[in-house]
């Protein structure tokens, strides 16, 4: 199985990108474009041109999917993925390790990337699963150090990808990136904040109930969530046992709030999982 992030990199549809115009004549018609399309204008003459298809479904996906990328104008959306490319891992391949150096952001467009980290013994603590909409690797943008964590999917998985010079280029041409990637890390900072707390001052339970909420994100039903998730890794993310996890889940079982597989957790009272979770407060606390 590859294990190097330079692996199994497949190049993406030419149309995606203009590869004979530079990210600074791109960001000059960003400048011009933001001040007269707010409103979603027709493009004028010499600013972007139209996303592609896949490009506008790429925008739609994580517009819809990514708060982050949401705040950006669509001019500056479907640049930033216009300077991407496509990175696809299948399950169980290694994204990149602890140690390796800066080798770009990503954000998962579908699929799922478990980050993790291993001691000395070779034990792996599952610390966090990136899905559809959620960016990744921008720590590294910022200080130029070594990745903290490993990154390996989950599943088959499709992401994309800014390598560090062309996100040089990108903050060299306009410096209000910095800004806008700024903010991107500092949502998760507000997360790990409010995660932090969660473990001072919540009930097991309750953070049990909003990690599942969490994970159902991407997966939203009107009714039911189906959740592939082995207890054990479930227990990881909330630094709780294997045998705490499982009393707890079987305790909302008998609510009636979710039924356990193997491998999985499924959720078929929704509004009654919010309410054990106190959804509406944390979700508050972490925005």
């Amino acid at each position: 199985m590859p294990n190097s992030a330079n692996d199994d990199v497949k190049p993406e549809d030419p149309a995606v990108g203009n590869q004979h115009a530079s990210i600074g004549e791109r960001n000059t018609d960003v400048h011009n474009a933001d001040a007269r399309a707010r409103a979603d204008a027709p493009a004028r003459a010499g600013a972007v041109q139209p996303a592609t298809p896949a490009s506008a479904v790429s925008c739609a996906n994580l517009a819809a999917h990514s708060r982050w990328f949401a705040t950006l104008t669509p001019v500056q959306q479907q640049l930033l993925i216009e300077l991407g490319k496509a990175r696809r891992l299948v399950a169980s391949q290694r994204l990149f390790a602890r140690g390796d150096a800066f080798d770009g952001i990503y954000v998962v467009i579908k699929g799922a990337i478990a980050v993790s980290g291993v001691n000395q013994d070779g034990k792996t603590a599952l610390l966090s699963i990136m899905e559809d909409g959620d960016w990744f690797g921008e720590i590294a943008l910022f200080d130029q150090q070594a990745r903290t964590h490993d990154a390996e999917a989950l599943i088959d998985t499709e992401l994309w990808h800014w390598s560090p010079s062309v996100l040089q280029r990108l903050l060299a041409d306009d410096p209000r990136w910095w800004q806008r990637f700024g903010t991107l890390l500092t949502d998760k900072i507000r997360l790990v904040f409010a995660s932090l707390e969660d473990m001072s001052l919540q009930p097991a339970l309750v953070r049990l109930a909003r990690r599942l909420l969490m994970l159902s994100r991407v997966r939203a039903q009107p009714h039911s969530v189906l959740i592939p998730i082995q207890q054990e890794q479930l227990g990881q993310l909330l630094s709780l046992s294997r045998q705490t996890t499982n009393q707890l889940l079987q305790q909302l079982s008998q609510q009636g709030v979710l039924t356990v597989s193997y491998g999985a957790i499924h959720l078929v009272d929704l509004p009654k999982l919010r309410q054990i979770a106190q959804w509406d407060a944390f979700h508050h606390a972490a925005r």
